[in-house]
């Protein structure tokens, strides 16, 4: 198992035990933290191995996977800020696949939001940053371009305003 691959939420075994939790961080100790049934485990990386993923033990609390779906992203009347500190600062530490992911995902959510709501006008803070968030806003901007008259960088190319056609 490698450690720097795992993200605070996966299911995690220990093999002595057989006992199953959720990745909660490294300590400075350098011990795995593994959460289990609300108490905090420390362990070392030989004492650990992937949990299926449909595993179920009447001894064991099943605790799930965390999934994107079930959290809406924080919109601030028609603003969304995807810097993952504001967005959700429990992912600030995750490998940075996901952090993507999940800020595409609330971004999306925002832009379709807004559509079925009808709002004239959002603004997405995408940050400067190395540019990969702020070409995957512009992807999904593109892919809801019926819906969109105008679009304009804001925050000196930290941000996009939105300008939505009214059906």
């Amino acid at each position: 198992m490698i450690i720097s691959e795992l993200w605070i939420g996966d299911l995690l075994k220990l093999k002595k035990s057989g006992r199953i939790g959720k990745f909660a961080g490294i300590s400075k100790e350098q011990k795995i933290k593994v959460n289990i049934g609300g108490k905090i485990i420390l362990t070392t990386p030989g004492n650990l191995e992937h949990a299926p993923d449909n595993h179920s033990d009447s001894e064991n609390e099943f605790i799930p996977r965390p999934t994107i779906e079930k959290q809406e992203p924080k919109v601030l009347s028609n603003v969304i800020d995807l810097h993952i500190e504001v967005l959700n600062p429990s992912m600030t530490n995750t490998r940075p696949e996901r952090i993507i992911d999940y800020q595409v995902t609330a971004a999306k959510k925002f832009i379709e939001e807004a559509i079925d709501n009808r709002t004239r006008k959002v603004e997405i803070i995408h940050g400067k940053g190395a540019g990969v968030l702020k070409m995957e806003v512009e992807h999904l901007v593109h892919l809801y371009s019926e819906y969109i008259k105008a679009r304009f960088p804001t925050n000196a190319g930290g941000a996009i305003e939105l300008w939505f056609t009214n059906p």
